[in-house]
């Protein structure tokens, strides 16, 4: 229904179409249903900590999935995009390829800072520095089409997919643990620390209420202490509260 809408602009653009007879006036399409997808902590920590075969597809693919996570919940096209030009001293930036051709206004570049872990995985999966327009990694190459290009990106999504599923299922946990899941996750962490304001920045996103859509809210340890704490009507510190000060 978007494509058609989108359609329906050109249209009525170019004169083609009269604006009396668009639909979407009356017709509003449906948000899609919201399904949290977010990572907790544990699940987090028990992932980057599990024992993988060095140099295994499976340590590829979660250190694939944490470089996204890590980098703003960085899009995996964006990561198979990613050029040498894009890379400065202490940060690199990057234009979503999402939104670079559908934003009405300049496109404003996502800057990630390169930490530790960051430098560490360039060290480790990026190409040997060429020219500017040389791709990081080995996922593009030049001269790609771009029917090619989305070909190949697939596959690689599916190819994390695949190899993150197995990883779960072997840490015993009862979650997915998918590409967008990454990007949830990064969304869900900054949000509760820095704020909607900051999330929105980090992600790119031109609107709140798409931030607002990729947070998964507080984590259940954090609700059951609200949920506490509302009961709790003394007014006098605790034991706990007393030796913190001390």
């Amino acid at each position: 229904m978007r494509n058609l809408r989108a359609i329906f602009n050109l249209a009525i653009k170019d004169g083609d179409v009269s604006p009396g007879i668009y639909p979407f006036k009356i017709y509003k399409i449906p948000n899609g249903k919201n399904v949290k997808k977010a990572l907790e902590n544990k699940d987090l920590k028990t992932l980057i900590a599990a024992n993988i075969e060095p140099g295994s597809p499976r340590e590829k693919a979660r250190d694939f999935w944490f470089f996204s996570y890590q980098c703003n919940g960085m899009n995996f096209r964006d990561i198979s995009e990613l050029k040498f030009k894009n890379i400065h001293d202490t940060y690199f930036s990057f234009l979503r390829h999402k939104t670079i051709n559908t934003t009405k206004e300049d496109p404003i570049p996502i800057v990630v800072p390169i930490t530790l872990f960051v430098k560490e995985f360039f060290g480790k999966y990026a190409n040997k520095k060429g020219k500017p327009n040389d791709y990081v990694f080995p996922i593009f190459y030049p001269g790609i089409t771009a029917k090619e290009r989305h070909r190949v990106n697939q596959n690689f999504i599916r190819f994390v997919n695949q190899h993150m599923k197995g990883l779960v299922e072997t840490s015993g946990l009862k979650i997915k643990a998918r590409t967008m899941e990454a990007r949830h996750s990064f969304t869900t962490r900054a949000t509760r620390k820095m704020g909607l304001e900051f999330a929105q920045e980090a992600l790119g996103h031109t609107s709140m209420a798409t931030t607002q859509n990729y947070w998964a809210g507080f984590e259940s340890a954090t609700k059951k202490e609200m949920a506490d704490m509302l009961m709790n009507f003394d007014t006098r510190k605790t034991k706990k509260q007393l030796k913190a000060k001390v």
